[in-house]
Parts: structure tokens; C-alpha cells; sequence
């Protein structure tokens, strides 16, 4: 082997850690740092949703829309869920899940006013 020199790189994997504003009745919410566990689940019932809405189960849409309001928002409870939020809206931010664990900039992204 020669002396060749090992080109090291850089990669800042923090850049790919997204943090999206939702706004829901009226409220803003942050997410941030979703976790694989959490990516997963919800793409397996976005995909769920698409192919066979009238099948997927509420229980456990409405529970896994909730555990993406976790740990900030506590009371964003799957009972919450199931009284607040549409089946479109969740459909929505499930949407919004998927792009992002594809590292995929999110569609119809509305930028606030600089205060």
C-alpha cells in the first residue's frame, strides 16, 4: 500500500435534526428531534391511511398522533386527539412526519411574519 492520505470529512448530522412549527386550532406547536420510533410507527399508519382509510384503527392513529405532541405537550392526550383534530388534519401531520424522515423539505410550508 502507499502512502496515501486518508481524506477525512465533516458531517454535521445535527443539520438534518428538523424543527417544525404546526399551527392547530388557533395554537402553535413546535416538533422536534421525532424519534426513528415515532417516524416509524406514524409511516406505517400513514401508509395504512392511504391504502385502506376506512380500515386503519382510530385507537391507535389517535395514540400515535399524541405521542408526537410528546413530551412538550402533555395534555395533547389520545382523547384530546380524538375531540380536536380532524381526520384530514392528522392525515396532514402524519403527512408531514413522512417528508421529513426523508429528509425531504416539507410541501405547502407557510412561513411566518418576523415579529
Amino acid at each position: 500500500m502507499t502512502d496515501e492520505k486518508i481524506k477525512q470529512s465533516y458531517v454535521d448530522l445535527d443539520e438534518l435534526v428538523a424543527e417544525t412549527k404546526v399551527k392547530l386550532g388557533g395554537e402553535e406547536y413546535i416538533f422536534k428531534d421525532i424519534t426513528p420510533r415515532k417516524q416509524i410507527q406514524i409511516m406505517k399508519i400513514f401508509k395504512e391511511l392511504q391504502a385502506h382509510p376506512d380500515d386503519v384503527e382510530q385507537d391507535a392513529t389517535c395514540k400515535a398522533t399524541s405521542d408526537l405532541f410528546q413530551p412538550d405537550y402533555p395534555d395533547r392526550t389520545p382523547d384530546w386527539v380524538k375531540d380536536n383534530m380532524t381526520l384530514k388534519q392528522i392525515i396532514r401531520l402524519f403527512s408531514l412526519v413522512v417528508e421529513l424522515a426523508g429528509g425531504g423539505a416539507p410541501k405547502n410550508e407557510v412561513s411566518s411574519p418576523e415579529k
